[in-house]
């Protein structure tokens, strides 16, 4: 279960995430691409884990 903390944690990640990619829905090609960019830049980065690794399978 989530304590408070966690809660400020989560908050705090997804709103970098929504400025770093804001999160729509994908209307076209090039939201697409762009969409799929970003993701990988998280996932070079290192810091995405396997959360992310899953989402990025289910997409492609």
């Amino acid at each position: 279960m989530m304590d408070t903390g966690d809660i400020i944690k989560l908050e705090r990640h997804c709103r970098a995430l929504c400025e770093a990619s804001p999160l729509a829905r994908i209307r076209n090609e090039r939201e697409y691409d762009s969409a799929i960019n970003m993701l990988n830049e998280l996932l070079n980065a290192g810091g995405a884990g396997e959360v992310l690794q899953d989402f990025r399978e289910c997409i492609f």
